[in-house]
């Protein structure tokens, strides 16, 4: 018998089957809302700021009335992990509006296993075109679901979407970033793609590393042609992508750029985990 989670729900902590649990997932809920997923070390949260204020932001987009302090959010975390007796894992918040109320639920599980270090992609066929919601991070997500099974289905691990354009946008649980000539290039928030939590922290360590970045309009032909590529988010953190697929495949190694953005991404989560249990502990 599947031991049931324990879930926090309309302000009550509740043990929930599976199948509440799937009702709530983004791209199945058909209500206006926002959520963010992130990820769980030794019971942090990590880059659990930045999250908790894009999360505001996307509320005040969607006109969503919920107040919610970060304190008061962090103790219910805390609260959430000890009951489900997890110390590493994946953390959802998700705030929507159903029938005219606010509602909020948070979430934490086991991190799914990625035994590959790297990523192979696609080219979808699904588009994503720049609106007033692009860089809120929605519950309006089927259209990325449906990318990402039709991709998995075939044996690849992300789909990467492009606008009407045929730039690249984003992957459909991913941000995208590609190498060439030693520059790192990665679509303009204003081609359509989420402001990434973990997009904006890879920017701050190229910066470190005296990178130089790029931000724009990447179109396909130049995409293809890349020495190196990465897709990133909160719980895959940084992956090589070492083949995409679009009319024919093309193949790619983990190059040097990517790896130095890797190991200062890295260096950078411990040293916000040694400062937040510094803080816990003081």
């Amino acid at each position: 018998m599947t031991r049931k989670q324990i879930i926090y729900i309309d302000g009550k902590f509740i043990k929930a089957d599976q199948e509440l649990v799937e009702s709530l997932a983004p791209g199945v809920l058909n209500v206006k809302g926002v959520f963010e997923t992130i990820r769980i070390y030794q019971k942090v949260p990590f880059a659990f700021e930045k999250h908790f204020l894009r999360m505001i932001q996307g509320l005040h987009v969607l006109k969503i009335p919920f107040k919610i302090s970060s304190d008061h959010l962090s103790k219910i975390i805390h609260q959430l992990l000890k009951k489900n007796r997890l110390s590493d894992g994946r953390l959802r918040i998700q705030i929507w509006k159903e029938k005219g109320s606010a509602r909020a639920a948070v979430l934490v599980w086991p991190l799914r296993k990625h035994s590959q270090p790297f990523y192979k992609a696609k080219i979808s066929r699904v588009k994503q075109n720049k609106n007033y919601r692009s860089h809120v991070k929605t519950l309006y997500y089927a259209h990325f679901r449906r990318a990402l099974q039709e991709a998995r289905d075939e044996g690849y691990d992300e789909a990467i979407l492009l606008n009407g354009k045929k730039q690249i946008v984003e992957g459909a649980h991913s941000n995208i970033f590609m190498v060439k000539d030693d520059v790192i290039f990665t679509p303009a928030i204003s081609c359509g793609c989420l402001s990434g939590v973990t997009r904006d922290l890879v920017l701050s360590c190229a910066r470190q590393l005296s990178i130089q970045v790029q931000e724009g309009r990447i179109p396909l032909p130049q995409f293809l042609k890349a020495d190196e590529m990465f897709v990133t988010n909160s719980l895959i953190e940084i992956k090589p992508l070492i083949q995409i697929q679009h009319n024919k495949t093309t193949r790619l190694k983990i190059g040097p750029v990517t790896q130095k953005i890797s190991s200062q991404f890295r260096r950078f989560v411990w040293q916000y985990l040694k400062l937040k249990k510094s803080l816990l502990y003081k």
